[in-house]
């Protein structure tokens, strides 16, 4: 019979955030009237219809680029004034020296910037019309390109960005800093570098912005009891403990629970930061200035998984949210292989369990995705 082992490839869905990485808030429309085609269409436009795009990028950084945004501007106004009256011209000659209108810069900055210079993967935001209304994070995915058929603009091309939407939340629940941020009138605005964090925790279970690591598991159970929340805790501290053992003694000698938590006690620096939102739905957050947040999440996603320490020279770390030859994918593999090397096979089914039992009860959920598969050797 031949021998089988398994094939794993876990994918970590790690943000990794430059350090001069920006953001960008993508207001949807004057009165936020494109809200509705934002999340619909997963895209975001700037409220220019029937802008050309390639005469636009071909006219440079001229008098006649500020012209196409009068000219449009114009188009909008008469969509949402009821169409009344007559159309306005479609001619551009129509507009020679109306090019001198306040804020026109600015418009002529944001359509050049969103449309030619942002490139695919830069982090949107959208603001919802009120106070308690969605506010969409995502990621830029494509080019430029028109759309058509908006109940505002019938018959009208739109230019626009396709965006994969990673999450949402309700303004309200921003800081104050963040809310105002969210206010400005501009069409397309760099938010404060300050401010990235908060976007983040909704677009991402997992990132690293600048020493800050973040790992987050969402649990969508009204049941969270003092019990579940052992179960879970002690999995992680178990976890960080064998990793406290890799880091500061070496891969060379396997390690019991009770000594990975003896020695976590000593070095008290590696027990990641662990938040609690119980609420339905919730989340466990996990914060480190070191990468073992990841890791730990990792381990979490494969107990859950059914994987055993066996499989500890199968496994493929990759990083979907990451670049090729992610540094951060790098890491966490080699941080994973060298704990599940030194680890008791008892220590680690017994926490399995318990931290399977706990995961059914709260519906715990990771964006970590475990791919498992057996095969011949």
């Amino acid at each position: 019979m031949s021998d089988m082992a398994d094939a794993i490839r876990i994918d970590i869905a790690t943000r990794i955030v430059a350090s001069d990485e920006d953001f960008y808030i993508v207001r949807p429309g004057k009165g936020f009237t494109l809200y509705p085609d934002f999340s619909a269409r997963s895209a975001v436009f700037l409220d220019f219809p029937d802008l050309d795009l390639a005469a636009f990028q071909a006219a440079g950084d001229t008098t006649l680029r500020r012209e196409m945004a009068v000219r449009s501007m114009a188009i909008r106004d008469w969509h949402l004034g009821g169409r009344r009256g007559l159309p306005p011209s479609r001619d551009i000659a129509a507009y020679a020296g109306k090019s001198f209108r306040a804020r026109l810069g600015h418009y002529v900055s944001a359509i050049d910037k969103l449309y030619f210079q942002l490139p695919d993967q830069t982090v949107v935001i959208v603001p919802g019309p009120g106070y308690w209304s969605d506010v969409l994070i995502g990621v830029l995915d494509g080019p430029a390109l028109d759309f058509r058929d908006f109940t505002l603009y019938p018959e009208e091309n739109l230019p626009g960005r396709r965006v994969r939407w990673l999450g949402r939340r309700q303004k309200a629940s921003f800081s104050e800093a963040a809310r105002d941020r969210l206010k400005n009138p501009h069409p397309l605005m760099q938010l404060e570098r300050g401010l990235r964090d908060e976007f983040l925790r909704s677009a991402y279970d997992q990132y690293v912005i600048g020493d800050r690591y973040t790992a987050r598991f969402r649990t969508e159970s009204d049941d969270y009891s003092s019990l579940d929340d052992q179960d879970i805790t002690s999995f992680v501290n178990y976890i960080a403990g064998i990793i406290a053992q890799l880091e500061e003694k070496g891969p060379d000698q396997a390690v019991t629970e009770a000594e990975a938590i003896a020695l976590l006690r000593q070095f008290r620096d590696r027990i990641p930061d662990l938040s609690t939102n119980i609420s339905s739905p919730g989340f466990l957050r996990l914060l480190s200035e070191r990468i073992d947040p990841v890791t730990i999440a990792l381990f979490m996603a494969l107990a859950t998984s059914g994987i055993t320490p066996s499989t500890a020279q199968t496994i493929e770390v990759i990083n979907s949210a990451g670049a090729n030859h992610d540094a951060c994918a790098l890491k966490v593999s080699q941080q994973a292989k060298g704990a599940m090397s030194i680890m008791a096979f008892d220590d680690w089914q017994e926490h399995c369990h318990r931290l399977t039992d706990a995961a059914k009860n709260v519906h715990l959920k990771t964006s970590m995705k475990v791919h498992h598969k057996r095969k011949s050797q």
